[in-house]
């Protein structure tokens, strides 16, 4: 009886052995590097699977409702700061809407910084594949409007001016938020829409609010302008401008 338990406990031990080695030859077989992080659902019973490692996704592979391979993605990661898997990150990995119209696309994170995120954004195309949005995968920290239907990215600038050792230091302080929006008639690519700026000028101790749209020649040109003191900001909905 001994030897039949011990039979068995080897046998199951061999089946095992012999699944994982049989999984990890179809992946190689695919050309699929790293373990399986993440999955999501794009409809139409098609699923996105992010294969990588700790510093992030390095393909994704979609299937139908088959199980077979519509398209394959590979991404170019530069993440230095390791993910684990209760960070609330997926590995950099989503399923979402990026476009606004209302199908699924796909995001994977290619660097992770204090300054913001930056992502590959693969969006839906009409032959049921994927392609690289190359005006959203440069963003750095974007954040999506579904109400607007807009992209939308933050920065900050602190700029110093010389001034007398007797002087107040000189400076200002710039919150710039520019939105970017589907272009319809260029094929849906995202272009600049506008630019919000908030900036805060040390020597007179005021704030500037400026709005910009692009010009016949694609360059910014101000359309709007107001000067707000700093206790009427919160009148003028600009306490919180920014992010």
């Amino acid at each position: 009886m001994k030897a039949r338990s011990v039979f068995r406990r080897y046998t199951a031990f061999a089946a095992a052995v012999l699944l994982i080695f049989s999984v990890l030859s179809f992946l190689c077989s695919c050309g699929v590097s790293g373990e399986l992080l993440a999955s999501g659902e794009l409809g139409d019973g098609r699923t996105a699977f992010a294969y990588g490692g700790i510093y992030g996704v390095r393909t994704v592979i979609v299937t139908d409702a088959a199980g077979d391979e519509v398209c394959r993605l590979s991404c170019n990661v530069r993440i230095s700061e390791p993910f684990t898997p209760d960070d609330g990150e997926n590995y950099g990995f989503s399923v979402c809407d990026l476009d606004f119209d209302g199908v699924k696309d796909i995001r994977v994170m290619t660097e992770r910084s204090t300054e913001g995120n930056v992502y590959a954004c693969y969006r839906a195309s009409a032959d049921g594949g994927f392609y690289l949005d190359t005006v959203l995968s440069a963003l750095r920290g974007p954040r999506w409007n579904y109400e607007t239907g807009e992209a939308a990215v933050c920065v900050h600038e602190h700029t110093d001016f010389q001034s007398k050792p007797d002087e107040p230091p000189k400076y200002t302080d710039t919150v710039r938020v520019t939105y970017y929006a589907p272009d319809a008639e260029k094929g849906g690519k995202f272009t600049l829409v506008r630019e919000e700026t908030l900036t805060y000028y040390s020597e007179t101790e005021i704030y500037c609010f400026a709005v910009s749209v692009p010009d016949e020649d694609g360059e910014l040109a101000i359309t709007d302008e107001k000067w707000v003191l700093p206790d009427k900001l919160d009148r003028e909905g600009l306490s919180d401008f920014g992010w």
